[in-house]
């Protein structure tokens, strides 16, 4: 497989989002060829902006996502209990 290939493949998987599999058919390539040459540049990219972009959060920052998310779920599960019960009430026809 040419190197321009590989490239063009490589990008358009990323940009996208089609299965492995459809990008096989698409280049005509055995599905194992398309993932030997998708996996490496994914893990490189993986290895170099995980670190940056998806940093590991601490105690505190866990903390307050757990108290955000506390405070969101008892609103939505307020507001799921408000539609069940306008439900339950209806009569239809």
């Amino acid at each position: 497989m040419y190197l321009l290939n590989m490239v063009v493949l490589i990008f358009r998987f990323l940009a996208s989002g089609n299965s492995q599999i459809s990008m096989s058919f698409s280049y005509r390539i055995v599905p194992s060829t398309v993932h030997f040459v998708i996996i490496s540049p994914c893990e490189a990219f993986w290895n170099k902006l995980s670190p940056t972009e998806l940093p590991q959060p601490t105690e505190e920052e866990w903390k307050k996502k757990k108290q955000k998310n506390f405070i969101h779920y008892g609103s939505s599960l307020t507001a799921l209990e408000l539609l069940m019960a306008n439900t339950l009430n209806t009569s239809t026809v």
